[in-house]
């Protein structure tokens, strides 16, 4: 049963959320959204007379609701530069003001905000926060394209807080479903890691060696397989295919992390030092 009171206001908040409510009977409300809990939403509208009534709807009587687009969604986000505490404090809010309408069908923004921000969390290195937004929407029955979609997110957060066990198999499962290229370079470093820790380093060597041979222009996934390559060869005790990766790294990437850390394993093997006692840390 609708339940509404009336009040005379000369303007609504500017802060309140739009939306579009279409309800079982066939009628449609356009209105700001005052509140949402569990099982009913309170809403804001203005009636005849110019009067503003406020009234509440059971989520049963709801077909769908369509909110306004956030503006984080629509500003063509790129979330590997510029500011991102200030972008993340702005996908935070849009994730906690359409989070409670994740239940509910339309257009209601909750999904694609949930993603932005745990990308960022990801992105900043939180990653606990963000492999609990990955796993919510995983199991999100509205939105079920996002199963396949965070398996590759919730793996590399896996690897990433220690869980290896845990990260090998949906790194494996999304190698299958991958759809770009970079997808592929990037699932190929973390399983090159992975063999390695588990101690199979030949299988690592073929595997982070793929993105030298097919995906050597994703990013940065080359230099950072080759990096990681430099692991196996020297567990292998393959020194000359130990100094030829990082005299590949100091010829193609010079300037960055990986060179410098490249030219001092050359200095050190040229001084005498055994490889092994390069893989200690």
């Amino acid at each position: 049963m609708l339940v509404f009171g009336i009040c005379r206001a000369e303007s609504q908040s500017n802060n309140l959320l739009t939306a579009k409510i279409h309800l079982n009977n066939g009628k449609e409300i356009v209105c700001n959204v005052l509140n949402i809990d569990k099982n009913e939403i309170k809403i804001q509208r203005k009636i005849f007379g110019g009067a503003i009534a406020n009234e509440f709807y059971k989520f049963d009587k709801i077909k769908k609701i369509d909110l306004v687009k956030p503006a984080i969604l629509t500003n063509n986000l790129k979330l590997t530069t510029g500011s991102i505490r200030k972008t993340k404090a702005k996908a935070k809010k849009a994730y906690n003001l359409y989070k409670p309408f994740a239940k509910l069908h339309g257009k209601t923004w909750s999904a694609e905000t949930a993603w932005i921000y745990a990308k960022l969390l990801e992105n900043s290195e939180n990653y606990s926060s963000a492999l609990k937004i990955y796993n919510r929407l995983a199991k999100n029955k509205l939105h079920p394209g996002f199963k396949n979609k965070t398996l590759l997110r919730r793996a590399v957060c896996l690897y990433e807080l220690g869980s290896v066990s845990n990260a090998l198999p949906l790194f494996t499962q999304a190698y299958e479903l991958a759809e770009t290229s970079d997808q592929h370079a990037e699932i190929n470093f973390y399983l090159g890691k992975i063999y390695a820790q588990l101690g199979d380093y030949k299988k690592s060597l073929f595997t982070l060696l793929k993105n030298e041979v097919f995906y050597s222009m994703r990013d940065d996934w080359e230099v950072k397989s080759l990096d990681a390559a430099l692991f196996s060869y020297a567990k292998l005790n393959r020194q000359k295919e130990f100094v030829n990766t990082c005299r590949r790294i100091t010829n193609k990437f010079s300037g960055t992390i990986y060179s410098r850390k490249a030219k001092a394993y050359l200095k050190q093997v040229e001084g005498g030092k055994p490889l092994h006692e390069l893989t200690k840390d």
